[in-house]
């Protein structure tokens, strides 16, 4: 290779490039192409509409990928691909169903201000645009004075959803002292703090060659 064409090389490899005429005041400097001169100007308008394109359609790609991720998502819940089944011990006396009989609950959860942390999950009414849709099914399996033994199956997945939809509809997990009978949280307390009883009990999955495995807790949460 000559040194010329190594010039040439080394020059498209870092950026340079070379004007048609030395910098002086007043003058553009103009960039010699094929067939024609580019001014600076006109190359970075080239190079800025050249990125936007690569931006948008990075983005494009992005949503389309993240559309595609939620039509898998909906397709595994309705053929029942993945069933994702807990247990938890409610504040007692508060549901009005008898045992084996479920209730759907569909309280949006969103992030609200919290003295301690900012803001935090909770219930929420759907007014804000961060508030995501969520959906749980809760069956009573045995209602006793000290406590109601639910099992619940969530469609979604929202940060602390089994917590927050238990309380809003006014039976919170027993001993739970962040999340409050309208499902939002207290000020003086964390995500952290335990004391409730929550058990992920089953979990069910289809097998690729067929067939369906299903692992299950030894020791289920109960009385």
């Amino acid at each position: 290779m000559s040194s010329k064409a190594r010039q040439q090389a080394r020059a498209c490899r870092t950026g340079a490039v070379r004007t048609s005429t030395p910098a002086v005041p007043g003058h553009t400097p103009r960039i010699r192409g094929d067939n024609h001169l580019l001014s600076v100007h006109q190359v970075v308008q080239v190079r800025q509409a050249f990125t936007g394109r690569h931006a948008q359609q990075v983005g494009l790609r992005a949503d389309r990928a993240r559309e595609q991720l939620a039509e898998d998502i909906d397709r595994c819940r309705d053929l029942r691909r993945c069933r994702k089944l807990y247990r938890a011990l409610l504040v007692p006396g508060v549901l009005t169903l008898a045992p084996g009989e479920t209730r759907t609950i569909a309280v949006p959860i969103g992030r609200r201000a919290h003295r301690q942390l900012g803001w935090i999950w909770c219930a929420a009414d759907g007014s804000e645009p961060g508030d995501r849709s969520a959906r749980s099914s809760l069956t009573l399996l045995e209602h006793r004075a000290a406590a109601d033994l639910v099992q619940v199956l969530i469609a979604s997945g929202r940060p602390h959803q089994i917590r927050i939809h238990c309380a809003a509809v006014g039976a919170p997990l027993l001993g739970d002292p962040l999340y409050g009978p309208d499902g939002l949280a207290r000020a003086e307390a964390l995500p952290g703090d335990g004391g409730y009883r929550l058990q992920a009990w089953r979990l069910e999955l289809e097998r690729p060659a067929g067939g369906r495995l299903v692992l299950e807790v030894p020791d289920a949460l109960g009385f």
